[in-house]
């Protein structure tokens, strides 16, 4: 991971919380996602309450909001890594003299 990375999760979570907490729970989660256009039925929100709230404590917590986000981005990579493979696949099956040229 990147500082960039470190940064731009920090940047985030600080966002979420209006830097003035040091956590997000259903409530607060449901409306920062909503304040960025990204919308969730509080039983989506609680399901993301539940899945990373590793303590029990019925929050996300700055630790436990890194988990989300690794796992959010891991995801991302790996549709990118299948992207590129799918791209290459059709790349090689419309080479049809396979001299690497279209």
């Amino acid at each position: 991971m990147t500082k960039q990375m470190e940064y731009e999760i920090d940047y985030l979570f600080n966002e979420l919380t209006g830097g003035k907490a040091d956590f997000l729970n259903e409530v607060t989660l449901h409306q920062a996602l909503k304040a960025a256009n990204i919308h969730m039925d509080r039983q989506e929100v609680k399901k993301i309450v539940d899945t990373y709230d590793q303590n029990g404590d019925g929050r996300v917590d700055k630790f436990e909001f890194w988990s989300f986000m690794l796992e959010i981005m891991k995801k991302e990579l790996i549709e990118q890594q299948d992207s590129i493979i799918e791209i290459t696949n059709m790349f090689h099956d419309a080479d049809i003299n396979k001299d690497g040229v279209l």
